[in-house]
């Protein structure tokens, strides 16, 4: 995650980013409802970090499994913090807010960051909506390509 790519961007507003984000199908919010038909691979997320400028260099650790994610990422962190090296941090769920997901620093994007995000990110969206046979990237596709 670059600074510059959290940079605020005047073009969108918080409301109108959390808005276009919460269009986009949303598995974490359909529990108990059928969810669409959908293709379980990659492909979206890749096409999407290929229009973006992906694939990043920036060494990356994933944390996954049923317990401790949290506390193993702010551990993480805070080592990494402490050798001298700035450290982005993409988390799900959040609690509070979607803002919380993407921080850098230990400092979560702040309203302007996070909408300056997913402005940059937007343009693609639409386009694979519009013309990819992976079709339009999800909720969590749009919050991971913001956060790189």
């Amino acid at each position: 995650m670059a600074d510059s790519f959290l940079a605020p961007h005047p073009e969108l507003s918080y409301a109108e980013a959390l808005h276009r984000l919460l269009s986009l199908a949303d598995f974490e919010r359909m529990a108990g409802t059928m969810a669409p038909a959908t293709k379980n691979d990659l492909s979206r997320m890749r096409e999407l970090s290929e229009r973006i400028g992906g694939p990043w260099q920036a060494p990356i650790i994933h944390v996954a499994g049923t317990k401790g994610k949290g506390s193993t990422v702010a551990v993480a962190a805070s080592i990494l913090r402490a050798a001298g090296l700035s450290v982005g941090t993409f988390t799900s769920p959040h609690l509070h807010t979607f803002r919380e997901r993407i921080s850098l620093n230990g400092e979560p994007a702040n309203e302007e960051q996070f909408a300056g995000a997913l402005a940059r990110v937007w343009p693609h969206i639409e386009a694979m909506g519009n013309e990819s046979p992976n079709g339009r990237p999800t909720t969590f596709e749009a919050l991971t390509a913001m956060a790189f």
